[in-house]
Protein backbone atom coordinates (compact mmCIF):
# COMPACT_ATOMS: atom_id res chain seq x y z
CA UNK A 1 0.00 0.00 0.00
CA UNK A 2 1.31 3.57 -1.18
CA UNK A 3 0.69 5.78 1.82
CA UNK A 4 0.95 9.80 2.17
CA UNK A 5 1.27 11.45 5.31
CA UNK A 6 1.07 14.86 5.65
CA UNK A 7 2.64 16.72 8.31
CA UNK A 8 6.45 15.71 9.82
CA UNK A 9 5.80 16.41 13.39
CA UNK A 10 6.43 13.69 15.89
CA UNK A 11 2.31 11.99 15.34
CA UNK A 12 3.09 11.75 11.30
CA UNK A 13 6.58 10.71 12.01
CA UNK A 14 5.36 7.74 14.56
CA UNK A 15 2.92 6.58 12.08
CA UNK A 16 4.73 6.84 9.14
CA UNK A 17 7.63 4.43 11.14
CA UNK A 18 5.13 2.21 11.99
CA UNK A 19 3.80 2.15 8.69
CA UNK A 20 7.37 1.89 7.06
CA UNK A 21 8.14 -1.15 9.38
CA UNK A 22 4.82 -2.74 8.03
CA UNK A 23 6.03 -3.11 4.53
CA UNK A 24 4.30 0.08 3.52
CA UNK A 25 5.35 2.91 0.74
CA UNK A 26 5.33 5.51 2.85
CA UNK A 27 5.94 9.56 1.55
CA UNK A 28 6.13 12.11 4.35
CA UNK A 29 5.76 15.81 2.89
CA UNK A 30 5.80 18.84 4.95
CA UNK A 31 6.36 22.42 4.30
CA UNK A 32 10.23 22.74 6.10
CA UNK A 33 12.42 20.83 6.80
CA UNK A 34 11.88 16.54 8.53
CA UNK A 35 11.65 16.86 11.30
CA UNK A 36 10.33 20.66 10.86
CA UNK A 37 12.39 22.30 14.03
CA UNK A 38 9.40 25.14 13.87
CA UNK A 39 6.88 22.84 14.10
CA UNK A 40 5.02 22.21 17.68
CA UNK A 41 6.91 18.98 18.22
CA UNK A 42 10.21 20.48 18.61
CA UNK A 43 11.29 21.39 21.93
CA UNK A 44 13.34 20.40 24.84
CA UNK A 45 10.71 18.38 27.02
CA UNK A 46 7.52 17.74 26.96
CA UNK A 47 5.59 16.52 30.03
CA UNK A 48 3.81 12.99 31.20
CA UNK A 49 1.58 12.92 33.61
CA UNK A 50 -1.82 11.63 34.73
CA UNK A 51 -3.76 14.75 36.38
CA UNK A 52 -5.94 16.07 33.93
CA UNK A 53 -8.61 17.63 36.07
CA UNK A 54 -12.27 16.01 34.66
CA UNK A 55 -10.67 14.49 31.50
CA UNK A 56 -10.93 11.43 32.97
CA UNK A 57 -9.58 9.71 29.61
CA UNK A 58 -6.74 10.86 29.25
CA UNK A 59 -5.47 9.93 32.32
CA UNK A 60 -6.71 6.15 31.66
CA UNK A 61 -4.52 6.63 28.34
CA UNK A 62 -1.46 6.98 29.98
CA UNK A 63 -0.17 3.45 30.65
CA UNK A 64 -0.43 2.23 27.66
CA UNK A 65 1.11 5.07 25.96
CA UNK A 66 4.11 4.67 28.22
CA UNK A 67 4.09 0.74 27.33
CA UNK A 68 3.86 1.97 23.63
CA UNK A 69 7.05 4.44 24.76
CA UNK A 70 8.63 1.28 25.82
CA UNK A 71 8.41 -0.30 22.56
CA UNK A 72 9.99 3.04 20.82
CA UNK A 73 13.13 2.88 23.45
CA UNK A 74 13.99 -0.70 22.08
CA UNK A 75 13.52 0.33 18.54
CA UNK A 76 16.05 3.34 19.15
CA UNK A 77 18.75 1.37 21.65
CA UNK A 78 18.09 4.33 24.06
CA UNK A 79 15.61 5.88 27.03
CA UNK A 80 14.83 9.67 25.93
CA UNK A 81 12.65 9.67 29.41
CA UNK A 82 12.98 10.75 32.90
CA UNK A 83 10.91 10.22 35.92
CA UNK A 84 10.63 13.04 38.04
CA UNK A 85 7.15 12.72 39.44
CA UNK A 86 4.23 15.09 38.98
CA UNK A 87 3.02 18.01 41.45
CA UNK A 88 -0.20 19.65 41.08
CA UNK A 89 -1.37 22.67 43.39
CA UNK A 90 -4.45 23.20 44.27
CA UNK A 91 -5.51 26.72 45.67
CA UNK A 92 -9.27 26.55 45.92
CA UNK A 93 -11.97 23.63 46.46
CA UNK A 94 -13.16 22.63 43.55
CA UNK A 95 -10.22 23.70 41.18
CA UNK A 96 -8.42 22.00 38.60
CA UNK A 97 -6.23 19.72 40.56
CA UNK A 98 -9.52 19.05 42.87
CA UNK A 99 -10.73 17.76 40.37
CA UNK A 100 -7.94 15.46 39.15
CA UNK A 101 -7.57 14.41 42.90
CA UNK A 102 -11.55 13.08 42.33
CA UNK A 103 -10.99 11.77 38.94
CA UNK A 104 -7.51 9.63 40.14
CA UNK A 105 -9.81 8.28 43.40
CA UNK A 106 -12.39 7.46 40.81
CA UNK A 107 -9.81 5.48 38.08
CA UNK A 108 -8.00 3.88 40.98
CA UNK A 109 -4.89 5.24 39.58
CA UNK A 110 -2.16 6.06 42.74
CA UNK A 111 -1.81 9.80 43.73
CA UNK A 112 -0.97 11.24 47.20
CA UNK A 113 -2.13 14.01 49.09
CA UNK A 114 0.51 16.52 50.56
CA UNK A 115 0.56 19.07 52.68
CA UNK A 116 1.55 22.59 51.60
CA UNK A 117 4.35 22.21 54.53
CA UNK A 118 5.10 18.85 52.46
CA UNK A 119 5.39 20.55 49.55
CA UNK A 120 7.31 23.20 50.82
CA UNK A 121 10.17 20.57 51.51
CA UNK A 122 10.21 19.29 48.50
CA UNK A 123 9.67 22.48 46.56
CA UNK A 124 11.77 24.91 48.71
CA UNK A 125 11.46 27.17 45.36
CA UNK A 126 7.71 27.67 45.81
CA UNK A 127 5.61 30.55 47.08
CA UNK A 128 2.26 28.70 48.85
CA UNK A 129 0.27 31.14 50.59
CA UNK A 130 -2.22 30.52 48.76
CA UNK A 131 -1.95 26.37 48.37
CA UNK A 132 -4.38 24.46 50.28
CA UNK A 133 -3.09 21.19 48.92
CA UNK A 134 -0.32 19.25 46.80
CA UNK A 135 -1.26 16.27 44.67
CA UNK A 136 1.46 14.17 43.77
CA UNK A 137 1.36 11.60 41.01
CA UNK A 138 3.66 9.63 38.88
CA UNK A 139 5.44 11.95 35.84
CA UNK A 140 8.20 12.34 33.93
CA UNK A 141 9.79 14.42 31.27
CA UNK A 142 9.76 13.25 27.29
CA UNK A 143 13.26 14.46 25.25
CA UNK A 144 11.10 16.11 22.51
CA UNK A 145 13.53 17.29 20.01
CA UNK A 146 15.24 13.53 20.33
CA UNK A 147 12.54 11.70 19.93
CA UNK A 148 11.03 13.51 17.09
CA UNK A 149 14.72 13.00 15.35
CA UNK A 150 14.42 9.55 16.39
CA UNK A 151 11.08 8.95 15.20
CA UNK A 152 12.76 10.63 11.62
CA UNK A 153 15.47 7.87 11.38
CA UNK A 154 13.54 4.76 12.13
CA UNK A 155 10.84 5.90 9.35
CA UNK A 156 13.70 6.62 7.12
CA UNK A 157 15.83 3.35 8.28
CA UNK A 158 12.10 1.29 7.56
CA UNK A 159 12.15 3.13 4.25
CA UNK A 160 10.02 5.95 4.22
CA UNK A 161 10.73 8.81 1.35
CA UNK A 162 10.73 12.39 2.99
CA UNK A 163 9.71 15.13 0.57
CA UNK A 164 11.03 18.56 2.76
CA UNK A 165 10.17 21.65 1.36
CA UNK A 166 7.47 20.74 -0.28
CA UNK A 167 4.09 22.68 1.45
CA UNK A 168 0.69 20.64 0.62
CA UNK A 169 -2.01 22.97 -0.61
CA UNK A 170 -4.74 20.06 -0.79
CA UNK A 171 -5.47 16.97 0.06
CA UNK A 172 -8.26 14.72 -2.46
CA UNK A 173 -9.79 12.68 0.00
CA UNK A 174 -11.70 10.54 -2.71
CA UNK A 175 -8.38 10.04 -5.33
CA UNK A 176 -6.04 9.12 -2.17
CA UNK A 177 -3.73 12.25 -3.64
CA UNK A 178 -2.59 15.36 -2.51
CA UNK A 179 -2.03 18.34 -4.35
CA UNK A 180 1.45 20.82 -3.54
CA UNK A 181 1.82 24.27 -3.38
CA UNK A 182 4.26 24.22 -6.63
CA UNK A 183 1.40 22.42 -8.69
CA UNK A 184 2.65 18.32 -8.64
CA UNK A 185 0.10 15.78 -7.54
CA UNK A 186 1.23 13.11 -5.58
CA UNK A 187 -0.78 10.01 -5.74
CA UNK A 188 -1.37 6.83 -2.77
CA UNK A 189 -3.77 4.87 -1.84
CA UNK A 190 -4.24 6.03 1.21
CA UNK A 191 -3.57 9.75 2.79
CA UNK A 192 -2.85 10.66 6.53
CA UNK A 193 -2.85 14.02 7.50
CA UNK A 194 -1.25 14.90 10.68
CA UNK A 195 -0.43 18.51 9.96
CA UNK A 196 -1.14 20.15 13.54
CA UNK A 197 -2.70 23.58 13.71
CA UNK A 198 -2.76 23.48 9.45
CA UNK A 199 -4.86 20.05 9.40
CA UNK A 200 -8.06 21.69 9.38
CA UNK A 201 -7.04 23.74 6.14
CA UNK A 202 -6.36 20.60 4.54
CA UNK A 203 -8.99 18.14 5.92
CA UNK A 204 -11.93 20.49 6.58
CA UNK A 205 -13.86 16.90 7.23
CA UNK A 206 -12.16 17.34 11.24
CA UNK A 207 -14.81 20.06 11.79
CA UNK A 208 -14.91 23.50 11.42
CA UNK A 209 -14.95 24.74 15.59
CA UNK A 210 -10.76 24.52 15.62
CA UNK A 211 -9.04 26.77 16.86
CA UNK A 212 -4.88 27.71 16.11
CA UNK A 213 -3.73 28.86 19.30
CA UNK A 214 -0.05 30.28 19.89
CA UNK A 215 1.47 29.57 22.95
CA UNK A 216 4.82 30.63 23.98
CA UNK A 217 7.58 28.95 26.95
CA UNK A 218 10.26 30.14 28.41
CA UNK A 219 13.35 28.91 29.05
CA UNK A 220 14.74 30.39 32.12
CA UNK A 221 17.73 29.97 34.30
CA UNK A 222 17.08 29.70 38.11
CA UNK A 223 19.12 31.64 41.19
CA UNK A 224 22.24 29.33 41.77
CA UNK A 225 21.30 29.24 45.34
CA UNK A 226 17.89 26.92 43.91
CA UNK A 227 19.98 25.09 41.13
CA UNK A 228 20.15 21.97 42.65
CA UNK A 229 16.53 21.67 44.07
CA UNK A 230 15.07 22.68 40.63
CA UNK A 231 17.52 19.60 39.08
CA UNK A 232 16.06 17.47 41.70
CA UNK A 233 12.40 18.61 41.09
CA UNK A 234 9.09 17.45 39.91
CA UNK A 235 7.10 18.40 36.68
CA UNK A 236 4.89 21.36 38.34
CA UNK A 237 1.37 21.77 37.42
CA UNK A 238 -0.31 25.62 38.82
CA UNK A 239 -3.92 25.26 37.26
CA UNK A 240 -6.19 26.75 39.19
CA UNK A 241 -8.29 29.60 37.82
CA UNK A 242 -7.25 30.86 34.83
CA UNK A 243 -3.47 30.58 35.53
CA UNK A 244 -2.89 27.25 33.61
CA UNK A 245 0.75 27.36 34.46
CA UNK A 246 3.16 24.58 34.46
CA UNK A 247 6.61 23.69 34.84
CA UNK A 248 9.31 21.53 33.54
CA UNK A 249 12.45 20.82 35.46
CA UNK A 250 16.62 21.26 34.04
CA UNK A 251 16.80 17.06 33.98
CA UNK A 252 18.90 15.10 30.92
CA UNK A 253 20.66 17.79 29.84
CA UNK A 254 17.24 20.12 29.35
CA UNK A 255 16.96 23.68 30.87
CA UNK A 256 14.32 24.82 33.49
CA UNK A 257 10.92 25.90 30.56
CA UNK A 258 7.70 27.90 32.78
CA UNK A 259 4.56 27.85 30.66
CA UNK A 260 1.14 29.51 30.97
CA UNK A 261 -1.78 28.97 29.35
CA UNK A 262 -4.10 31.85 30.08
CA UNK A 263 -1.26 33.70 27.70
CA UNK A 264 -2.44 31.85 24.72
CA UNK A 265 -3.86 33.33 22.10
CA UNK A 266 -5.67 32.58 18.66
CA UNK A 267 -3.08 32.97 15.91
CA UNK A 268 -2.86 31.99 12.41
CA UNK A 269 -0.31 29.62 11.82
CA UNK A 270 1.55 30.47 9.30
CA UNK A 271 2.54 33.32 11.60
CA UNK A 272 6.31 33.81 11.92
CA UNK A 273 7.55 31.95 14.74
CA UNK A 274 10.54 34.12 15.98
CA UNK A 275 9.68 35.23 18.95
CA UNK A 276 10.05 39.17 19.88
CA UNK A 277 11.43 40.63 22.96
CA UNK A 278 8.07 41.44 24.29
CA UNK A 279 7.02 37.23 24.38
CA UNK A 280 8.75 35.75 27.18
CA UNK A 281 8.56 38.52 29.62
CA UNK A 282 4.81 37.76 30.46
CA UNK A 283 5.39 34.65 30.90
CA UNK A 284 7.80 34.82 33.30
CA UNK A 285 5.71 37.21 35.09
CA UNK A 286 2.59 35.06 35.63
CA UNK A 287 5.21 32.77 37.99
CA UNK A 288 5.86 36.32 39.94
CA UNK A 289 3.16 35.28 43.34
CA UNK A 290 4.99 31.20 42.51
CA UNK A 291 8.54 31.44 43.20
CA UNK A 292 10.57 32.07 45.87
CA UNK A 293 13.30 35.11 45.12
CA UNK A 294 11.36 35.42 41.24
CA UNK A 295 13.43 38.46 39.88
CA UNK A 296 16.36 36.52 40.12
CA UNK A 297 15.23 34.33 37.35
CA UNK A 298 17.10 35.21 34.25
CA UNK A 299 14.98 34.47 30.89
CA UNK A 300 17.56 31.99 28.58
CA UNK A 301 15.08 31.86 25.39
CA UNK A 302 11.39 32.35 24.48
CA UNK A 303 9.84 29.22 22.12
CA UNK A 304 6.84 29.68 20.22
CA UNK A 305 4.62 26.82 18.78
CA UNK A 306 1.15 26.81 17.62
CA UNK A 307 -1.17 24.28 18.09
CA UNK A 308 -5.08 23.10 17.50
CA UNK A 309 -7.07 23.56 19.89
CA UNK A 310 -11.01 21.87 20.25
CA UNK A 311 -13.46 22.92 22.54
CA UNK A 312 -13.71 19.77 24.41
CA UNK A 313 -9.88 19.77 24.15
CA UNK A 314 -10.07 16.32 22.53
CA UNK A 315 -8.61 14.93 19.42
CA UNK A 316 -10.25 15.31 16.08
CA UNK A 317 -10.14 12.08 14.30
CA UNK A 318 -12.02 11.41 11.21
CA UNK A 319 -11.85 9.22 8.11
CA UNK A 320 -12.62 10.89 4.29
CA UNK A 321 -12.76 8.48 1.38
CA UNK A 322 -9.07 6.99 1.43
CA UNK A 323 -7.71 10.02 3.69
CA UNK A 324 -7.48 10.05 7.29
CA UNK A 325 -7.05 13.34 9.76
CA UNK A 326 -5.91 13.95 13.33
CA UNK A 327 -5.72 16.89 14.88
CA UNK A 328 -7.35 19.18 17.82
CA UNK A 329 -5.54 17.57 20.87
CA UNK A 330 -5.29 21.07 22.01
CA UNK A 331 -1.02 20.44 22.99
CA UNK A 332 -1.56 16.91 24.10
CA UNK A 333 -0.43 15.33 21.33
CA UNK A 334 3.14 14.67 22.32
CA UNK A 335 2.98 12.34 25.15
CA UNK A 336 0.87 10.15 23.52
CA UNK A 337 2.78 10.07 20.22
CA UNK A 338 3.80 6.30 20.34
CA UNK A 339 0.75 4.97 21.13
CA UNK A 340 -1.02 7.34 18.09
CA UNK A 341 1.43 6.33 15.87
CA UNK A 342 0.77 2.32 15.88
CA UNK A 343 -3.69 3.17 16.36
CA UNK A 344 -2.98 5.37 13.16
CA UNK A 345 -1.17 2.79 11.14
CA UNK A 346 -3.54 0.40 12.31
CA UNK A 347 -6.55 2.79 11.36
CA UNK A 348 -4.69 3.22 7.34
CA UNK A 349 -4.79 -0.29 7.16
CA UNK A 350 -8.62 -0.40 7.38
CA UNK A 351 -9.09 -1.23 11.12
CA UNK A 352 -11.99 0.85 12.82
CA UNK A 353 -11.21 0.34 16.37
CA UNK A 354 -8.16 3.17 16.68
CA UNK A 355 -10.83 5.84 15.22
CA UNK A 356 -13.05 5.28 17.94
CA UNK A 357 -10.68 4.92 20.85
CA UNK A 358 -8.28 7.97 19.73
CA UNK A 359 -11.46 10.64 19.66
CA UNK A 360 -13.01 9.13 22.77
CA UNK A 361 -9.39 9.43 24.22
CA UNK A 362 -9.49 6.10 26.20
CA UNK A 363 -13.63 4.88 26.54
CA UNK A 364 -13.14 3.10 23.64
CA UNK A 365 -8.99 1.74 24.01
CA UNK A 366 -10.12 -1.74 26.13
CA UNK A 367 -12.17 -2.78 24.24
CA UNK A 368 -10.14 -2.10 21.11
CA UNK A 369 -7.20 -3.51 22.45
Amino acid sequence: MKVLVVGGGVVGLAAAWRLAEAGHAVTVMDMGAIPNRVGASWDEHRLCRLPYGDQRGYAQLMAPAMAAWERVWAALGERLYAETGCLALSSAEGDWTDRSRTSLAALGLAHHVLTPSAVAARCPFLRLDDARFGLWTWGGVLFADRITAGFAALAEAAGAVFRRESAVREVHPAAASVALADGQMIQGDVVLVAAGAWTSRLAPWVGDDLVPLRQVVVYAAPPPALAQVWRDAPILLDMGGPRGMYAAPPVGGRRLKFGCGALNRPSDPDTARTPGPDDGPPVLAAWRGRLVDHDAYRQLEARICVYANAPDQRFRIARCGRAVAITGCSGHAFKFAALLGEGLAAALSGDEAPLRWIAGEASAYARAA
